[in-house]
């Protein structure tokens, strides 16, 4: 593999998280977590720290938010904060995913944060009735 210095693998991991959720490729993302990585979320007190977990819940973001993209990126060293928006029941959504990377340029944090409120709790009960389903077994993650 090709050692790419820090920005250009920060510019790599913003450009991949970009078109993998534009292009609906979103398992293109896997390729970019490290193996120990954390998400924190203002949802859950605890971090969540199950690669897998944390996975489906990134790869599950377009079925809770209605056209989920990521609308700009910014980069400071081994940081990649990307700016997000779309809509849950029909009330805007905003907020950012900030990553840090090690040095293979794979996210081993994450720290979300998401306004207004109003939005966030209509996240919470789609997340809430999607984990339901996956543990009904009406849904499959890979």
């Amino acid at each position: 593999m090709t050692t790419l210095n820090v920005t250009e693998a920060a510019e790599h991991f913003a450009s991949t998280m970009k078109n993998a959720f534009a292009n609906g490729t979103l398992e293109a993302i896997d390729e970019l977590m490290d193996e120990s990585i954390t998400l924190h979320t203002p949802r859950h007190f605890k971090p969540v720290t199950n690669k897998n977990q944390v996975r489906a819940i990134i790869r599950a973001l377009p079925q809770f938010i209605d056209g989920f993209h990521y609308d700009r990126h910014f980069i400071n060293d081994q940081q990649v904060v990307m700016v997000f928006e779309g809509k849950v029941d029909d009330m805007p959504i905003q907020g950012i995913d900030l990553f840090t990377l090690n040095e293979q340029g794979k996210a081993y944090h994450v720290e979300v944060f998401v306004r207004p409120s109003k939005s966030l709790e209509a996240l919470a009960v789609k997340e809430d009735a999607y984990i339901a389903d996956v543990m009904a077994g009406k849904i499959r993650i890979d």
